[in-house]
């Protein structure tokens, strides 16, 4: 076959990726053992790494599974990774997904890019296997229009058959039945041919229109952007797991799974482009997620569209891995298991998700309209921030410190809450009492397989009004409305009519609890907190108003304990 893909087990004969009579398509050499560049990870987090060794296994079923699927598996989906997206210094998309290659091409490869004789013998490669594959477009073409005259006398009788094997089965007709299945047998032939020369057209047309696109891609000089400002957090792979990533809280966000905590969108959609500009102009308060703001707009504008690269190639390679799992097989690139499968039943859902975030962007039904008595407008606030329908003191706490959770209860957001160290080593070591050795490998080897240690989240401490999205009116409607996705913190979705069955709050409980929230940072003159309730002096804010002519100490302090200004 003409081209080859990476192997993980960098084998002599790594697996052929066939769809009809052409191929996926990868830059020739990615699968030199002498190229130093960095690679994609596999994400086997959670699981036990024995899985995908040859040998070990006592058991013929359990060798036999590991053997037909789980090591074949793995193989597949690192094959049909390279072939949809390449790798970190040759990035590659197919053009069905909509990113822009020439974006992601100025984000990816080293710092100030491959050296420049590199880069043009690559577009060399990429210019020499769109020849070849024109070349052979008129025999393919040349194929189809003969399966296609040859198919035509057959299609209506095969439609015809078919129909009349259903009106037979459905009568209990088993001579008819028997008659219609013969004539089926006689027309199916010729009409599969057809399907499946046109198949192997479409795929061919496919697979030139998409090394065109990396040839355009390739007159855009490579800046190595994203291993300048990001890799070293967020990692070369996406997975948050890079070299500093230890030491940071939180830790910095695997883009894998396809979750974003802060965005504009309702809860379980994808972020906006915008949404990812935001972050990366603005970066994220309290964190380590620095601003790049100072970057050129085309620079900003590149690594937003790596890190939705990063995140397709993260969730196609779940679903890759989960349709194995359905599936209980490997896919065959020669049967089904090529670039139009992977196009239709992996790449296809995950770009539709992401094409919908702009329709799901979060809007009030009604504007901001505060009550003439302010007073009133944020006690109705302060009701549902304390009370059972919005509950968000039970997180928060009552005074908005951050400290309603119990000890008993840790939080975990989603990136950590299946790492579960604690419940492993209560079976780690209950295991060792029975003395079980296996059961101790295969937990041990699980809990190894995670890139970093279990981290508890704090929930959030409101009387700092620092906050990780935007602290508008807006911004805080929305993450009461969606939450914070990937995170305990639930949202009421859209706004209910009052006294409804399902609770909801209306649009105006939403906008009291914002300005409620929004007043924690807050002291009035006496120096009381507007959840203490005390009476406020002649010509003093009320309790609980905002009185937002003077920050509070707690927005220039680095404290979680802001204390009362002195008078």
């Amino acid at each position: 076959m003409r081209y080859r893909f990476l192997a993980v087990t960098r084998s002599q004969l790594p697996l052929l990726f066939v769809a009809g009579a052409s191929t996926l398509l990868s830059l020739a050499g990615c699968g030199d053992p002498g190229n130093s560049s960095p690679h994609f990870r596999l994400n086997n987090q959670g699981e036990d790494s024995d899985r995908y060794r040859v040998g070990g296994e006592a058991d013929a079923d359990a060798r036999l599974l590991k053997e037909t699927v789980y090591i074949p598996g793995r193989q597949y989906i690192a094959d049909a990774l390279e072939a949809m997206f390449g790798t970190p210094d040759q990035p590659y998309v197919f053009r069905e997904t909509g990113l822009d290659l020439r974006k992601i091409r100025l984000a990816s490869g080293p710092v100030g890019g491959l050296p420049a004789e590199e880069q043009k013998a690559q577009l060399e490669k990429i210019v020499a296997q769109t020849t070849e594959l024109k070349k052979e477009l008129a025999g393919l073409d040349a194929a189809a229009k003969a399966a296609a005259t040859k198919a035509q006398p057959h299609e209506a009788a095969l439609k015809a058959a078919e129909a009349q094997l259903a009106t037979a089965k459905t009568a209990n007709d088993a001579a008819g039945v028997a008659a219609a299945e013969k004539e089926i047998a006689a027309h199916k032939p010729a009409v599969d041919e057809k399907a499946a020369a046109d198949a192997a057209l479409a795929v061919h047309k496919a697979e030139i229109a998409d090394l065109e696109l990396q040839a355009k891609a390739y007159l855009v000089p490579q800046k190595g952007l994203y291993r300048q400002h990001c890799s070293h957090c967020h990692g070369t792979t996406g997975d948050g797991a890079g070299p500093t990533a230890l030491f940071l809280y939180p830790y910095p966000r695997d883009y894998r799974q396809g979750k974003f905590k802060f965005k504009s969108t309702e809860r379980e959609a994808k972020p906006t482009t915008e949404d990812l500009r935001r972050i990366l102009v603005d970066g994220i308060p309290d964190t380590a997620m620095p601003t790049v703001g100072l970057l050129p707009p085309d620079e900003i504008d590149a690594l937003v569209e790596y890190v939705k690269y990063l995140s397709i190639r993260g969730q196609a390679e779940l679903a890759l891995k989960q349709k194995i799992s359905d599936d209980e097989k490997v896919p065959d690139p020669k049967q089904g298991g090529g670039r139009s499968m992977l196009v239709a039943e992996i790449l296809q859902p995950i770009v539709d998700s992401w094409k919908e975030a702009d329709g799901a962007v979060i809007s009030p039904t009604e504007g901001y309209k505060p009550e003439t008595d302010h007073d009133a407008w944020l006690a109705a606030g302060k009701e549902l921030f304390l009370g059972d329908r919005a509950k968000c003191a039970s997180c928060h706490g009552v005074t908005g410190l951050g400290d309603g959770r119990k000890a008993s209860e840790p939080l975990f957001d989603d990136w950590n809450k299946d790492k579960k160290f604690a419940e492993n080593a209560r079976l780690v070591a209950a295991a060792k009492e029975k003395g079980n050795a296996e059961e101790v490998r295969r937990l041990t080897n699980i809990r190894d397989s995670w890139d970093l240690p279990e981290q508890q989240q704090k929930p959030r401490n409101l009387r700092l009004n620092r906050y990780r999205f935007g602290r508008a009116p807006l911004d805080i409607y929305r993450r009461i409305y969606a939450g914070i996705n990937g995170t305990e913190m639930p949202g009421y979705g859209k706004p209910g009519a009052p006294g409804n069955a399902e609770k909801k709050l209306t649009e105006k409980e939403y906008w009291q609890l914002v300005d409620y929230v929004m007043s924690l940072p807050y002291y009035n003159d006496h120096g009381t907190l507007p959840v203490d309730g005390a009476a406020p002096a002649k010509g003093a804010p009320a309790p609980g108003h905002a009185d937002r002519s003077q920050p509070h100490e707690s927005e220039i302090s680095i404290s979680d304990t802001p204390t009362a200004p002195s008078e």
